[in-house]
This record gives C-alpha cells, structure tokens and sequence, in this order.
C-alpha cells in the first residue's frame, strides 16, 4: 500500500470532504475515491459513511485513522534516520521545477508520481499547475526548469509547420507513448437536448466525452451521446481539440437539467493522440528533470 494512502484518509478525517482533500492533494475526486476503496478492499472493512453534513470514519475508521497517524510519524522518523546513508544526497538540488500538465493525467493519478519524485528532491520548489493543451503549447515561456506535459495528435507531430513553430521557439517535443484513444474533431456542430428535440436515443452511438474518446466511422454526421456531466463541466469539442468552457458558456449549454445532451456533427476527423513532454532545447537537461521524466515514462507505461 502507498504510503500517501494514509495521508489521503488522515485528510478526509479533518475535511470530512472528498473534494477537498482532492484539492488539496491536487487530484480528482474519483482519484481520491479509487484509493479509499482500495484500501477497504484489502482490509476488508468500510472506513466511511457519507451523511448529509459530508464523510464520517467509521468505528474501523476511527482505528485506521489513529494507527494511519502513527505510521506516518514513524515513515518521517525513518527517512530522517536513513538520511545520511542516501546514495544521492537530496538536499543537493534546490531551485524551481514548473510542472504544466493537461487535466487528462490528473485522472490516471499523475499526482501519485509528483509525490514520489518530490520524496527525492525536497528542496526543490515545485509548481504544479493544470492547463489545456493549447496553453500548454502555446501559452508559456519555457525556461530550463519547466516541462509540460501533453496528447497531441500524432498527424500534429508530423505537420512540417506544426514542427518549426515549436523549434522556432527553441523548444522540442518528445513522445513517450502512443495513446489508444482517439480524438475527434469537428465542425459546425451544436447541443442538441434529447428530451426536446425527441430523439429516438437507441440509434445514438455512444461515446465518452473527452481524451478517451471511442472511434466513429469518418466523415460520421448525426448525433453522439455526450455522458458523465460531471467530467465534461467545462470541456468541449472545437476545432482545435479539447478547448475550455468559459462559466458564461457552460451556464449557456447546460442551463436544462436534462440528464443527457447530444451534440450534432456535420463534419468529423479522426487522429490518433500521443502522449509527450514538451521543454526547451538544451544540451543537457537537469538531473531532476530526468528523473522526472523517467517516472512519467514509468506511469505511462
């Protein structure tokens, strides 16, 4: 079991929130869940039960709770004990490391890898920071010190004008792995409500909006069903991709409470992602930023 497991139900105790420990942990509140579930399971016991006023420990909770306290303070005291013997002396690299990541890798617990590297490297200062593909390739000025982490669209990685924008910038793209999922793109499209438009939802096929998107014929014109609200809040498909929804917009789409939203295609592609890094050119990356990138190649994998 992972140490941080302990920490996440030491949290819950305090917030009594899943949100807000997920928050505080920089993850989602599936993630957070996963983990809690997890350990339940290995256990064999329920820890927590959800009440009105939020999450309250069980009596076996309240045990784990107590004893997760204890082992905390013991893992503290061991690695300060085993301090002096580390083969690499940790507090030998100091400086800023900015972490750019899109929302994707925060779902398959990117967070979990951040806090093992940060184990090797307490004296680093760590940003870490969400943002949209866009942004992340477009929108920031990449020094030494900064990484970002992408899925592109492997045609993009073989577009000639795509490739020098980036080197133009003095910055490369590396692939760590191709991705199995698919994204669509499209144009001319709108919302459509099932429940006012009397579509017949049997003959929808049904996809799962966002990065894990499921494969529709090409050039597919009708409608798809767009599930799970919660994960798509302020996502939605443009011409560029995955793109951010303004709280103006997300208000203006979802305004109904109807379960299920549909969106109208006229016009589909569809292009395999990869999953990569991004940072600047230079002859030899820092030592931590390697070890980060090994463990992203590892969570990947």
């Amino acid at each position: 079991m992972q140490v941080e497991y302990f920490k996440y139900l030491v949290d819950l105790a305090e917030t009594k929130s899943l949100s807000q420990t997920a928050e505080r942990f920089f993850m989602t509140h599936q993630a957070i869940s996963k983990a809690i579930k997890k350990i339940e399971h290995d256990f064999s016991v329920n820890l927590l039960i959800r009440t009105k006023k939020g999450i309250e420990l069980t009596d076996a909770g309240k045990i784990f709770i107590n004893k997760s306290s204890e082992i905390l303070e013991k893992y503290k005291e061991l690695t300060e004990l085993l301090e002096p013997f580390q083969i690499e002396k940790k507090q030998s690299v100091r400086g800023e490391f900015a972490i750019l990541t899109i929302p994707k890798f925060l779902e398959i617990n990117l967070p979990s890898i951040i806090t093992s590297f940060y184990s090797g490297f307490p004296a680093l200062n760590i940003s870490f920071k969400t943002e949209s593909h866009q942004n992340i390739l477009f929108g920031h000025e990449y020094n030494d010190s900064t990484i970002g982490l992408i899925a592109i669209m492997e045609e993009d990685l073989q577009n000639e004008s795509f490739s020098k924008s980036i080197e133009s910038r003095n910055l490369k793209i590396e692939v760590i792995s191709s991705s199995k999922n698919i994204l669509i793109m499209h144009k001319n499209s709108k919302w459509v409500d099932l429940d006012s438009n009397n579509i017949n939802i049997n003959s929808i096929p049904k996809i799962h909006f966002g990065y894990s998107i499921k494969l529709l014929p090409d050039n597919y014109r009708g409608n798809y069903i767009v599930s799970n609200l919660e994960s798509m809040r302020k996502l939605v498909l443009n011409k560029q991709g995955v793109g951010i929804l303004s709280e103006f917009e997300y208000k203006n789409f979802f305004h109904k409470s109807a379960n299920i939203f549909t969106m109208q295609i006229d016009e589909t592609m569809v292009s395999p992602l990869a999953y990569a890094y991004i940072i600047k050119q230079q002859d030899a990356i820092p030592p931590y930023m390697e070890k980060f990138i090994n463990l992203f190649r590892k969570f990947l994998s």
